[in-house]
């Protein structure tokens, strides 16, 4: 098991989610669906670790099907969906370059400053 240390005011400590975790859950997803799931259906089955987080502990979606030893798919055209009209960017930034975690935050940038003080 592989554990990737997360780093928070110059402390480590161990990640909540291990790469055993992320495979468990696809191997559950595929149980469920009955085939090797898509992202979008692995979300609507409402699963734990969250889709972002296995993303991100295994370096990409198909990275960690690969990893369960499920089918993968090519990536089909983008998967950004377009700029809500009520979500403004600093100048220099285009919303399809921005990360999943950067348009979350400028989509809840209001929700989240609330919550942080």
């Amino acid at each position: 098991m592989t554990v990737r240390p997360l780093k928070h005011e110059g402390v480590t400590s161990p990640a909540v989610t291990s790469e055993d975790d992320c495979v468990r859950a696809l191997c559950e997803a595929t149980d469920r669906f009955g085939e090797s799931p898509t992202k979008a259906d692995y979300e609507d089955f409402g699963l734990t670790p969250a889709s972002g987080t296995i993303q991100r502990v295994m370096g990409g979606w198909n990275e960690a099907k690969a990893a369960a030893g499920l089918g993968t798919n090519a990536s089909t055209g983008s998967r950004v969906e377009p700029k809500p009209d009520d979500v403004e960017l600093p100048d220099g930034l285009e919303w399809t370059e921005l990360s999943q975690g950067q348009r979350w935050h400028y989509r809840n940038r209001e929700w989240n400053t609330g919550r942080s003080l």
